[in-house]
């Protein structure tokens, strides 16, 4: 049996791990070198850079960024010993010790974080990791035909200040408006992650068909005020209240139709803001789950592990491992410190491997279920595992459009558009539509896996963008 490849649990808010803010270099330092790699994290393979900054003042000093989920900037340490090279990260606790080949130019070594140690190969550059955001098709260019701004909201029930980007169609209007909720994990208001931001493109299309949109940095991320980690989708609902409200009170905005986009995690939120306020016009939920976290997330991992070419015995031992831990974490107190009970279920279906293999393939499965724990006792891991949307979704009495891709391995619609369904059956004004060939970001894709994403030049598909867009405009 080869290594088992676990799906991780939340790989989708990978992001997360990064909660501590974006540091920004200062324009007193200079690229020394550049160090970048691939980290194989089996279902996924993000872009890591390390930049070594000489600067005027002091010493040279170091700065991580994950290319892939557009977090940049965390400052740190490094040192060189021979052919020794280490990175320590601080911040979101990370370091990475490897051997510099006889050119200097590769570094092999271990990534530790989270109790998770995975082999890294980085390569020196003279130049850092460029994005290539800059080559995307569908990148908006100007001159545009709508205004933007930057604009500042408060939600003061939570003390946190919003910052985002309203766009405006040309006129005096009123217009109709719509509010962008993100995916899970601390994301900007571009919902950058993966070298694309589908939110920037997203709201481009919209404000081009006529439609105000207001898209912001999640609390704690970039620009905006407020602690990230722990918050939950209540959280997350006040914060998007705060943002209708201040739509709301826009001179150039119709008030009776404003509405919410939720994608993801945001598909959660959107609901809970429609049913606490009675004033949102229309929801669309874009790849949104329909039933509780636990099943969500056991789908998920199925269908990521299968799409790894995993084969039946090594997805069986990844289900029932993730089964195992998803419900000890599900059921545990607040507070309270399950890892002992999380490695004890894991040694349980270890201890059903063939002896043989028994003792290679435990080691793996061992040190990536630790390098877990940490993350399934957090306070929104513990949140969303238990939280169920179908009240939510039920009380709905505004139009509703729900859409998928059918390659979506994150929130698979054979699980959760049934759901929907049964859940919005009493709403007249429900739609479902199934998106052929397209993934969880709405792309077109071959097999729709997460190491797809980056690699697609495509943001949005257009025939994401036109359903939704031809759905808004019957409304009107």
């Amino acid at each position: 049996m080869s290594t088992i490849r676990l799906a991780a649990l939340l790989m989708a808010a990978m992001a997360a791990s990064a909660s501590a803010q974006d540091q920004q270099t200062t324009p007193a330092e200079s690229l020394r070198e550049a160090w970048i790699g691939k980290l194989n994290m089996g279902v996924v393979e993000p872009v890591m850079q390390f930049r070594i900054m000489d600067v005027a003042t002091s010493e040279p000093v170091v700065y991580f960024d994950s290319i892939s989920e557009g977090r940049s900037g965390f400052r740190g340490t490094w040192s060189r010993k021979n052919t020794t090279l280490i990175f320590e990260i601080p911040a979101i606790k990370l370091t990475f010790t490897g051997t510099v080949n006889v050119t200097g130019d590769v570094a092999k070594g271990t990534w530790r974080q989270g109790g998770r140690e995975i082999p890294l190969t980085l390569e020196k550059r003279a130049t850092e990791y460029r994005s290539v955001w800059a080559n995307r098709p569908q990148r908006p260019r100007p001159p545009f035909p709508y205004e933007a701004k930057d604009v500042r909201f408060e939600n003061a029930a939570d003390s946190v200040t919003l910052a985002g980007t309203l766009t405006l169609p040309v006129g005096d209007g009123p217009h109709p408006a719509v509010v962008l909720i993100s995916g899970s994990g601390p994301q900007d208001r571009d919902e950058f992650i993966w070298e694309h931001r589908p939110f920037l493109v997203l709201a481009d299309h919209l404000s081009r068909h006529g439609n105000a949109v207001l898209r912001y940095d999640d609390r704690g991320t970039a620009q905006s005020t407020g602690k990230y980690a722990g918050a939950t989708v209540e959280d997350f609902a006040r914060d998007a209240s705060a943002a209708v409200t201040f739509l709301r009170a826009h001179d150039r905005i119709d008030a009776r139709r404003v509405g919410l986009i939720g994608h993801s995690e945001g598909g959660l939120v959107a609901p809970i803001v429609a049913n606490q306020r009675h004033d949102i016009a229309f929801l669309v939920l874009m790849g949104a789950t329909g039933v509780d976290g636990k099943a969500v997330l056991l789908s998920q991992a199925e269908a990521m592990t299968r799409a790894s070419n995993a084969s039946e015995s090594e997805v069986r031992l990844a289900m029932a491992i993730n089964v195992a831990v998803t419900e000890i974490a599900a059921q545990a107190s607040p507070g309270e410190d399950i890892s002992d009970k999380v490695m004890q279920a894991v040694d349980q279906v270890i201890a059903t491997i063939p002896g043989p293999e028994r003792e290679g393939a435990g080691a793996a499965i061992r040190a990536q279920a630790k390098g877990q724990v940490g993350r399934l006792q957090d306070r929104w891991m513990r949140h969303f595992l238990n939280y169920d949307p179908a009240p939510a979704l039920r009380r709905l009495d505004v139009p509703v459009l729900a859409i998928w891709g059918t390659r979506d391995l994150q929130v698979l619609p054979s699980v959760n558009r049934p759901a929907l369904e049964r859940e919005l059956a009493a709403n007249p004004g429900a739609s479902f539509v199934e998106l052929e060939g397209l993934n969880h970001m709405f792309q077109a894709a071959r097999t729709g896996s997460l190491s797809e994403y980056a690699e697609i030049d495509e943001t949005i598909n257009p025939a994401a963008l036109s359903t939704i867009t031809a759905w808004l405009t019957s409304l009107k």
